[in-house]
């Protein structure tokens, strides 16, 4: 696990699982988005992973949409488009 912030509203994580980046995203339980999986840098140690959203509009109003791309260092391995969920994942910021 890389990253993971979340509540029983919903959340997010950025992870390795068998050798491949993984990006997941839950409303809810009402909409849970996958990033499709990327090979991972297999042997290369201190490279940094991330995920990266880039907001284009939003569907309906409030609701976030964009593209979620996926890196290792500064290369991108992938990018899939998401909607994000209105308000936050926890009661406080």
């Amino acid at each position: 696990m890389l990253f993971a912030h979340g509540s029983r509203f919903g959340g997010h994580a950025l992870y390795v699982k068998d050798n491949r980046l993984h990006y997941a995203y839950n409303f809810v339980g009402m909409l849970e988005q996958k990033h499709p999986r990327h090979p991972g840098p297999a042997g290369r140690r201190n490279l940094i992973l991330s995920a990266s959203f880039d907001n284009d509009g939003e569907d309906p109003p409030g609701v976030s949409t964009g593209i979620l791309s996926l890196h290792h260092g500064d290369t991108k391995v992938g990018e899939a488009r998401i909607k994000t969920q209105p308000g936050m994942f926890s009661l406080c910021r």
